[in-house]
């Protein structure tokens, strides 16, 4: 969970339907990181994980977050979904979410 310039990440979570995370990304040029906190909503392993997402950079507003997972020829297909986002946030977690799912590529 570290996009663009984010140099680090800590992470809290209790992965299962109706337990919480938190994470807290910390960039250069913040001592005290931006944090992310949300709600596993499904666990449907190993196809499909949806789950709430708030931070500041949502204005505090409760978005949902659906990962689903498709085999593809020995490969993976990822199709992230990241609903109720506010319009001024889009490019922002476009960005982000691909720089997280291209360093699972990296893995």
């Amino acid at each position: 969970m570290r996009p663009g310039s984010t140099g680090r990440a800590t992470a809290e979570v209790d992965p299962r339907v109706g337990g919480r995370f938190r994470i807290v990304m910390y960039h250069p040029s913040s001592k005290t990181g931006t944090e992310h906190t949300g709600e596993y909503l499904l666990i449907d392993r190993p196809r499909r994980l949806s789950f709430t997402w708030r931070s500041i950079h949502t204005h505090d507003s409760e978005t949902t977050v659906t990962i689903e997972l498709f085999d593809r020829d020995g490969a993976t297909e990822v199709v992230l979904i990241h609903a109720q986002l506010p319009s001024t946030e889009l490019d922002n977690h476009r960005e982000g979410w691909t720089d997280i799912l291209s360093a699972l590529g990296e893995c």
